[in-house]
């Protein structure tokens, strides 16, 4: 299956005196790569343009409820303090639980997922209870992408989650100390190998070891960013485009080998995040 394609105009810059003004139903475009478009204008001046294209973007589709993605344990990936989890996501509507990112065991550990009221919810835990969580007031399982972000601040001790860039005001409860290390993998669409799974895709996952801000995370929502340099990177530990259309790997970007394995019938489909 080969990745669709999306075109683009590039228009050549002439001197403002080479054309004159445009009158609507004037602009003649060609149709698609290989064929140079012009545009006429009413004084019977040509401005000439090409056809580029860019290759459109996949992302991991899980058919549910039991396929998944699961990455090993790592040094970089038992992240036991501040933490950022951040994503593209289109859930199927849904009733139950729903795990996005999860690396927890029945002490410690990050979550997440969808609560069972449609909404986002993000969970650290440490001695077997939830000692922080938020749960977005928003709706998520509607067939559509939306950009989900999860932040864990260590010295406030507080959790806040994001919808399509924007910070949610749900429950939540701040009584947190950091996060214990423990050796559990990291899992995408369960949590752990057949349970509490999704139909949907998940496309652009990353995290960091550190509070996002704000500002950040609303870049990521609204340009549909492509993370790939800059201070967007730092602290980066885990970084799946998931852009590579064909396998059942989707590799890490990061630059610290932690790369995604799909199971059970997970695949690949459109994405959302251009590749650029």
């Amino acid at each position: 299956m080969s990745p669709l394609r999306r075109y683009v105009l590039s228009v050549l810059c002439v001197p403002l005196l080479a054309c004159s003004c445009f009158a609507a139903g004037d602009i003649v475009l060609g149709d698609l790569a290989g064929v140079r478009p012009t545009w006429q204008a009413a004084g019977g001046n040509n401005l000439v343009a090409s056809w580029g294209s860019f290759d459109a973007p996949w992302a991991i589709y899980f058919p549910g409820p039991f396929s998944y993605g699961a990455a090993p344990d790592s040094a970089s990936l038992s992240v036991t303090g501040n933490i950022t989890i951040a994503c593209w996501a289109k859930f199927l509507p849904t009733t139950s639980v729903r795990r996005l990112v999860y690396k927890r065991n029945a002490v410690s550990g990050y979550d997440f997922a969808t609560s069972t009221g449609h909404k986002l919810q993000f969970a650290v835990y440490w001695s077997g209870t939830v000692l922080s969580y938020n749960t977005s007031s928003t709706s998520i399982d509607d067939n559509n992408w939306h950009h989900c972000a999860g932040v864990f601040n260590s010295a406030t001790r507080s959790v806040s989650v994001y919808v399509d860039g924007l910070k949610e005001t749900g429950a939540s409860l701040s009584s947190a100390t950091n996060m214990l290390d423990i050796t559990n993998a990291v899992y995408l669409a369960t949590s752990g190998g057949s349970t509490w799974g999704f139909t949907g895709s998940v496309d652009e996952v990353a995290i960091w070891q550190r509070p996002l801000t704000s500002n950040e995370i609303f870049a990521l929502a609204s340009a549909t960013q492509y993370i790939s340099s800059g201070s967007i990177t730092d602290s980066i530990v885990a970084l799946w485009h998931a852009d590579e259309g064909s396998g059942s790997t989707a590799s890490d970007f990061s630059g610290l080998g932690n790369p995604i394995t799909l199971f059970s019938g997970a695949t690949w489909t459109n994405g959302i995040v251009p590749i650029p």
